[in-house]
């Protein structure tokens, strides 16, 4: 099956689960329980100032900033999730330029119409971007990423069993991930597993997505988010993962600690690392990639 044919079914697939979801919907309009929206924005900073230090050290200012938003709307037999995560974090260091230590953007939205016991026939699109260029300190002048470059825009059609309120499952036999690269110099080395000199690369394979929320302890929440992608065409067996952690620690109304981290693999990202520890030569290819931030500032919910 060509892309574009496999592209035009799945385009048809979604827009006539979208009718008849809203179809659905008009009818169930009075069952309708609520709306519900809620959010966490946080922002952490620090500040070192050393002056004839005989210890030693660089003065450094750094800030970070979150913010968690949910809309949803629970139904009878409908289900309507809207989940948006924004991050961004910069480091000064004296005598050295800005720089950036955290940058996201993930938005997903899921539609669901109940199926039968737990499951529900679900639809999902996500995206995830970042909002500035990034480059490869110490080395500010090689820039390894943008704005859109990458994007990921991922659709899916499935089943999702949401199994309680803090813990779901989606599988989807039919999806499609589309990688964006809008910066020429990015598209022109071919980065992100695009060909070279194209913006666009398209995969379409099956996914799987996990979502667990908890209240540990009084006060100390733990969130789990698991996205997994297999290219149906394209070496199926190398899965993709996009796997996030976030451990918070509420000190008072206004005060909490988190801990965050982020585990990604794609067998489509090269990572450049020409020498290993030891000095010696490595052939470049796809890695796994990890991120661990530690907060500690305000945080206030709403």
């Amino acid at each position: 099956m060509g892309k574009k044919k496999a592209a035009l079914i799945l385009a048809l697939c979604l827009g006539s689960f979208i009718c008849r979801s809203q179809t659905m919907d008009v009818v169930d309009t009075a069952a309708v329980k609520k709306w519900s929206f809620n959010g966490v924005g946080a922002f952490n900073f620090s500040q070192v100032a050393l002056s004839n230090w005989n210890g030693g050290g660089q003065s450094a200012v750094s800030g970070t900033s979150l913010l968690n938003l949910n809309l949803n709307r629970v139904g009878k037999r409908t289900s309507f999730t809207n989940i948006l995560n924004l991050a961004y974090g910069l480091q000064r260091l004296e005598g050295q330029n800005t720089r950036k230590t955290d940058d996201k953007i993930d938005f997903l939205s899921t539609y669901g119409v109940a199926a039968f016991n737990k499951w529900y026939y679900t639809s999902s699109i996500n995206f995830r971007s970042q909002f500035a260029p990034g480059f490869n300190f110490p080395n500010d002048s090689v820039r390894i990423s943008n704005w859109l470059a990458p994007g990921y825009l991922t659709g899916s059609i499935g089943l999702e069993n949401k199994v309680s309120d803090q813990f779901t499952i989606f599988i989807s036999p039919v999806t499609a991930k589309y990688t964006i690269v809008r910066d020429s110099a990015l598209s022109a080395q071919g980065a992100f597993g695009v060909d070279p000199g194209r913006m666009l690369r398209e995969e379409y394979g099956g996914s799987f997505r996990m979502n667990l929320t908890s209240k540990v302890m009084e006060n100390v929440s733990f969130t789990t988010q698991l996205d997994l992608f297999s290219n149906y065409s394209e070496n199926p067996q190398n899965v993709d993962v996009n796997w996030t952690t976030l451990v918070t620690f509420k000190v008072n109304k206004y005060i909490n600690t988190s801990i965050s981290t982020t585990l990604v693999y794609d067998d489509d990202v090269v990572i450049k690392q020409d020498k290993n520890n030891d000095g010696a030569l490595e052939v470049n290819g796809p890695r796994t990639q990890f991120k661990e931030i530690f907060n500690f500032g305000l945080q206030y919910k709403f």
